[in-house]
């Protein structure tokens, strides 16, 4: 197993590649489009991509770039888990942007940061494990286009629509949006809404515009309210993640069962 902070250039592209391998990321800071077949998606801090052995994806990093935290399987990890059945939502590519996971990929973050070697290992399969659990939508692979442009009303918006609102742009009866939304993110929408303040403040913490403004500019009543929720969802302060982000990691610190490194191919 490798674990890999990894950070891409702005404006830079990769054509369409794959792995022999697993591997899991989740966005820190930046953003990044992914296309796989006809599927795109544009990932923002939070989102975590499961990514199956020889999955042909191509990726492109705009405007700030980005920098991800990476759990790469070896080859006989990766052979083994395809052949686990109890695994089997690992076994198909999905980006998961309600936030499963998300503290346990920023713990395994801050055992390699700490060099806690010991423990590095451990968190790294308890956060796989977290991501098994996570909900898959039954009947299709990805949420149907409708639902995905609630989503991206709720990613954009820092004042959340009401539910008949979100229902009545989207088409559909308010109880039948709340129920779909459920199963196809893993949150409800209210929920769901509280993450993307989150995950909007996260990626403008890595930037130098103060705390309290990011509060407000993201749709938090003030700094308090702000870093009590930030806290809550990534088990990180506003401050230590600003902090974490920044510094990254020191590539020397993990030898060959912890890999680190500086660039390189998602």
């Amino acid at each position: 197993m490798h674990i890999r902070l990894t950070s891409y250039a702005p404006g830079l592209r990769h054509r369409p590649h794959g792995h022999d391998h697993c591997t899991f990321s989740m966005v820190l800071a930046g953003s990044v489009w992914e296309r796989v077949g006809n599927h795109e998606t544009n990932a923002v801090p939070l989102s975590i991509v499961v990514k199956p052995t020889d999955t042909v994806h191509e990726n492109r990093f705009d405007n700030v770039g980005a920098t991800l935290l990476q759990i790469a399987l070896t080859n006989e990890e990766s052979a083994k888990l395809c052949a686990d059945p109890s695994a089997a939502s690992l076994h198909c590519w999905r980006w998961n942007t309600a936030g499963q996971g998300a503290r346990l990929f920023l713990k395994l973050a801050r055992a390699v940061y700490e060099r806690d070697v010991e423990h590095v290992e451990s968190v790294a399969w308890d956060t796989l494990g977290a991501l098994a659990m996570a909900p898959v939508p039954s009947g299709y692979r990805h949420p149907p286009a409708w639902l995905e442009d609630v989503r991206q009303i709720l990613d954009d918006d820092s004042v959340v629509p009401s539910l008949r609102t979100l229902a009545e742009a989207a088409g559909v009866h308010p109880v039948y949006l709340a129920r779909r939304f459920r199963s196809s993110y893993g949150r409800s929408i209210t929920g769901y809404a509280h993450l993307s303040r989150v995950r909007r403040a996260a990626g403008l913490v890595a930037t130098d515009k103060s705390l309290a403004r990011i509060a407000v500019s993201t749709g938090f009543t003030d700094q308090s309210h702000f870093g009590r929720i930030f806290r809550r969802e990534l088990g990180f302060s506003p401050g230590a993640y600003r902090s974490f982000v920044r510094r990254g990691f020191d590539c020397s610190r993990l030898g060959p069962n912890g890999e680190v490194s500086c660039s390189g191919e998602l």
